[in-house]
């Protein structure tokens, strides 16, 4: 099977990243895999269909706190089957004013909570 490992931007500035990327990689090829890594950039999408993975393993929406829950949806365009959590649940869980409010209404009990507006400092 043919396996593209996702890397997060700034995957080398973090050593524990790196190592885990790094064993999860020994892994999949000593269990025969073909590993192919890519690294999460403006050129994301066009890489994914010239390598066209069987599955891509998504590190990037795990270590990287910027913009990593948009990767999901990149994938998906891409039509290629992916392992971890989709876009709108990686979405959710980093903005909890719009989390919160969905659990309460749906009756899942939460400690209580409050959601302030930020305001512009000038």
């Amino acid at each position: 099977m043919k396996i593209c490992l996702l890397e997060p931007r700034d995957c080398h500035a973090n050593s524990g990243a790196v190592k885990r990327q790094v064993q999860i990689r020994r892994l999949l090829e000593q269990l025969g895999h073909q590993v192919v890594e890519i690294s999460c950039n403006a050129m994301l999408y066009a890489e994914l269909r010239k390598q066209h993975p069987d599955v891509v393993f998504n590190l990037a929406s795990i270590y990287d706190m910027g913009e990593g829950h948009l990767v999901p949806a990149i994938i998906e365009m891409a039509e290629l089957r992916y392992t971890g959590s989709g876009v709108l649940a990686l979405s959710l869980g980093t903005r909890y004013a719009r989390l919160f409010p969905l659990l309460l209404s749906a009756g899942i009990p939460l400690p209580p909570f409050q959601i302030v507006e930020q305001t512009d400092r000038k």
